[in-house]
Formats: structure tokens, C-alpha cells, sequence
């Protein structure tokens, strides 16, 4: 008798420790699931969704306007004093020819996301492009003061806005605009209000299944 209460109590300790083993397997996918499906939403390209091409264009239209002030006020902010010009170029020197990394890491990344991030959205996918656009821009900042008057001929006077803002231009257009739409957006078809990859829908807002 003794013997088969023991065997018994083995028996029931040993179901608990599996059904303990299968919670704690469990809560592990699930985890591991969680930190995936959060990778997914903050690393992966976002997509976007517009009710029409023209509400897309309006945006991208605004998004680069916007863009254009916001380096035009960062320059000003931080690189501009017109009533001191000997401590304005003092700031540019200490910023361009010792710490440009850092500056544009800072202050232009700020003034960078806080404008894309309101159409592209505000994810770690977002931050890291900017992070990167910001490293490039300092790099062809760095280049071009090794071989030009930098501080004289390309701040003081603005064309370092210029320059920002092309080249910002030109890595969205490369990076999403211009050979990567398909990936990235979707329109709502007028007649069956399906969301529609870039390829599949017309200049009148309707998708092809529509359209046959």
C-alpha cells in the first residue's frame, strides 16, 4: 500500500512539473512571438495607405516643403548670427571642423524626423534612415570643406540648405519614391474600396479588377 501511494505521488508531481514545463513553453512563444511582432512593426518598411494618388502627392508635396523650412530654420538656429559674425563663425568652425558628426546627429536628425515621421510615421524604421541620411550629409560636408572655402562659400550664404535638402531628396527618391512605390503604398479603390499596391491601380483612383 505504502508502495502505491508513493508511486501515486510520483505520478501526480510528475503531471504538475509537466504542465508547469508547458506554461513556461508556452509564455516562451509567446514572448519570443511579442519581440517578433514588435521587430516587425518598428523595423520593417512602414506602409502607407491614401484614399487617392492625389491625396498622396499632396502629402509628399507638403512633406517636402516642410523639409526645405525645417533645414532652412536649423541652419539659421544654429549656424547664424548676423549680429556677431565673429562668434557665428566661431560656432561654424568648432561645428564643421571638430565635431560635424555630432552636430548632425543632434540637431539636424531632430529637425529631419520631426518632418518625415508625419508621413512616413514614427517608427525605429524611420529613425534609422534618418540616423543614416545624417552620418552621409556630415561625410559630404566633411569632403567638400577639405576642398572648398566651406565656412565662407557654402554656410554663410546658404547653400549648405541647398545641398541638405537635394541630397535628403535624392536618398528618399532612391530609397522609396522613385523605384520602390510598390512596396511602400496603397490607394483605396473608388468603386470596390480595396487597398491597392501601386502597380495595380489606375490615374482614376480604380483598381484593375474594377477596370476590366
Amino acid at each position: 500500500m505504502y508502495a502505491y501511494d508513493n508511486n501515486n505521488n510520483k505520478t501526480k508531481i510528475m503531471e504538475k512539473l509537466s504542465i508547469c514545463a508547458k506554461i513556461l513553453y508556452d509564455n516562451d512563444l509567446l514572448d519570443k512571438q511579442n519581440e517578433l511582432d514588435k521587430y516587425k512593426k518598428d523595423m520593417l518598411e512602414p506602409i502607407l495607405y491614401f484614399k487617392s494618388q492625389e491625396e498622396f502627392y499632396e502629402k509628399k508635396s507638403k512633406m517636402l516643403v516642410d523639409l526645405e523650412e525645417a533645414i532652412k530654420h536649423w541652419h539659421k538656429e544654429h549656424f547664424l548670427d548676423h549680429d556677431q559674425p565673429h562668434i557665428n563663425r566661431n560656432r561654424l568652425e568648432e561645428a564643421l571642423l571638430i565635431n560635424i558628426q555630432d552636430e548632425f546627429q543632434s540637431s539636424l536628425y531632430a529637425a529631419i524626423f520631426e518632418v518625415l515621421k508625419e508621413f512616413f510615421g514614427d517608427t525605429n524604421w524611420l529613425s534609422t534612415v534618418v540616423y543614416h541620411m545624417c552620418v552621409s550629409l556630415a561625410a559630404i560636408c566633411a569632403s567638400i570643406n577639405k576642398h572648398y572655402e566651406f565656412i565662407e562659400n557654402v554656410i554663410q550664404n546658404d547653400n549648405i540648405c541647398s545641398i541638405l535638402y537635394s541630397s535628403i531628396q535624392d536618398i528618399l527618391n532612391e530609397m522609396v519614391f522613385d523605384f520602390h512605390q510598390d512596396k511602400f503604398f496603397r490607394f483605396t479603390c473608388k468603386q470596390c474600396s480595396k487597398h491597392i499596391r501601386w502597380i495595380y491601380i489606375d490615374n482614376n483612383n480604380i483598381c484593375v479588377e474594377c477596370g476590366m
